[in-house]
């Protein structure tokens, strides 16, 4: 493939990418993401209704729960995830319980409230597995990302066993081809979540400015093999 072609190549691609909307779930962090590392977690306020953080990466996120209190670290040195193994230290945050109200579709969950939205937004997660719905069945983790307005735009159950780990898991996320993600849910028994990871799409502005950067790349191209 020539120099010119392949420029071109990319500049339809980068078009195509602009017109076709699309949620995916991601289970790799997306490169050039900012990561909220809740190294600084035992400066917030444990069992409160909500903290605000990612001000050391220039980010504002509401962290909150829904069916169990809020906690920063592992109580009492660590943090027990039955079958999937424990975590330790306090550099995570999780919801301390495992309530379930299957009539009103409330569960024991993570909220992650965004001030400037997103297109991407994921972490590294467990959960406690031994809990089971009324019929029997096995509680999954679940992920969810909403808009601004409260609209649901993608949600996933995602597979997780890290049987006997410590400080295990996996990184599970939602990404979107436009910044619409304002709020992010974990749910699930005992849910944690260490490395919330944000990461923008870049403006319609920027890539219309790089594909006139490539037009030019293509016409010096064009120029010099006319030479």
């Amino acid at each position: 493939m020539n120099k010119h072609f392949r420029i071109a190549a990319l500049a339809a691609a980068l078009a195509t990418a602009q017109g076709a909307a699309q949620a995916t779930l991601i289970t790799t962090a997306p490169g050039g993401a900012s990561v909220i590392d809740f190294d600084d977690a035992a400066s917030y306020v444990t069992g409160g209704p909500s903290v605000q953080t990612g001000g050391a990466i220039g980010a504002d996120v509401q962290v909150s729960t829904l069916g169990g209190p809020l906690q920063f670290g592992a109580p009492y040195g660590a943090w027990t995830l039955s079958d999937n193994g424990e975590w330790t230290g306090a550099s995570f945050v999780g919801v301390d319980g495992a309530f379930q109200d299957e009539a009103n579709g409330i569960a024991a969950s993570l909220v992650f409230d965004l001030a400037i939205p997103q297109g991407s937004v994921g972490g590294f997660l467990n959960f406690d597995p031994s809990f089971v719905y009324g019929g029997g069945l096995p509680l999954p983790l679940y992920i969810a990302a909403y808009d601004g307005s409260g609209t649901l735009l993608e949600d996933h159950f995602v597979p997780l066993w890290t049987p006997g780990g410590l400080n295990a898991g996996s990184f599970f996320g939602i990404s979107l081809d436009s910044n619409a993600i304002a709020r992010f849910e974990v749910s699930g028994p005992y849910a944690v979540l260490d490395n919330l990871t944000l990461a923008p799409v870049p403006e319609p502005g920027s890539v219309a400015l790089l594909m006139a950067g490539l037009g030019v790349l293509g016409a010096v191209a064009r120029r010099r093999r006319e030479n």
